[in-house]
């Protein structure tokens, strides 16, 4: 099935607010995690019924991250997730290990906090 819908006032997504703007950086996952981690508010539900909550607990492979970027990652994430709100350790790993949402920079910032 595929959903289509129009942008609205104030609208937020894990990848993009609808504006062309792409979400980027690990912090952003956490921000997001901290609004929507706990699952859709129940007046805010499109359907009938929630779809369960699902925190994923697999860490990420050694594929998607190497064991140097896992080693700085866990590190940043030992420090990250232990005070954020609905996000993971295994997601705050997934969020750094991923070239897409995470840079060389925001990691060295992160390492030196």
């Amino acid at each position: 099935a595929k959903i289509t819908m129009q942008q609205e006032s104030g609208q937020e997504g894990i990848c993009g607010d609808f504006n062309g703007i792409k979400k980027a950086g690990f912090q952003a996952g956490k921000e997001l995690h901290a609004k929507w981690g706990f699952g859709v508010p129940r007046q805010d539900l499109l359907f009938p019924s929630a779809i369960p909550l699902h925190v994923p607990q697999k860490l990420p492979s050694s594929k998607r991250c190497s064991d140097e970027k896992r080693q700085k990652a866990t590190q940043i994430c030992q420090m990250e997730a232990a005070h954020a709100a609905g996000w993971s350790f295994a997601e705050c790993l997934g969020d750094v290990c991923d070239p897409h949402t995470s840079t060389a920079e925001e990691m060295k910032l992160a390492m030196h906090q």
